[in-house]
């Protein structure tokens, strides 16, 4: 089993020098993997504070500003620190999952913030509600991937992940 993961591992990593399609899919992987860490403090603190959704018929505005602050806290951190990362770990030719970074993680952002909301609306009982919001995310999706993905490619794939999380975030 082992030597069939280096032989993927190989594979994968002649395939990035061979082929741009799969250079800009591992780009795209890489940037999308750095900016889900942005997606975690709303998603801790939702978890810690379920009890507290669970008794109150209201969201707290100070926890709403508080998830709200850490996450543009941890966005401006990770676009401070993407940068030297992936010069010191990569090379030169993974520049651009910098600037597919920055577009990924402020949708990651919103989707984390989204889920904040999310979770209070599913604890009060408003599924009927999370289920119409769950078809419009994935009509947006669908009209996104075949508007940005054949003209653009991967920028074009990155923007569609962005405007589906936002649509995630206006809809709940």
């Amino acid at each position: 089993m082992q030597k069939l993961s280096v032989q993927n591992r190989k594979a994968l990593i002649s395939e990035y020098w061979k082929n741009p399609e799969a250079r800009q899919f591992m780009d795209s992987l890489l940037a999308f993997t750095l900016a889900l860490a942005v997606s975690f403090i709303p998603n801790t603190n939702v978890t810690t504070n379920y009890a507290e959704f669970a008794v109150n018929d209201r969201i707290s505005k100070k926890l709403t500003i508080d998830i709200v602050a850490l996450t543009l806290f941890s966005l401006f951190v990770l676009w401070i620190l993407v940068s030297p990362f992936i010069k010191y770990f990569y090379w030169g030719e993974f520049e651009s999952v910098i600037f597919l970074n920055f577009i990924g993680s402020m949708g990651v952002g919103l989707y984390g913030i989204a889920d904040y909301f999310n979770c209070f609306l599913g604890v009060h009982g408003f599924g009927i509600l999370l289920r119409n919001s769950s078809l419009i995310i994935g009509l947006s999706i669908m009209i996104f991937n075949f508007l940005l993905i054949p003209g653009f490619g991967v920028k074009g794939a990155a923007n569609m992940r962005s405007l589906g999380r936002i649509t995630y975030f206006v809809s709940i």
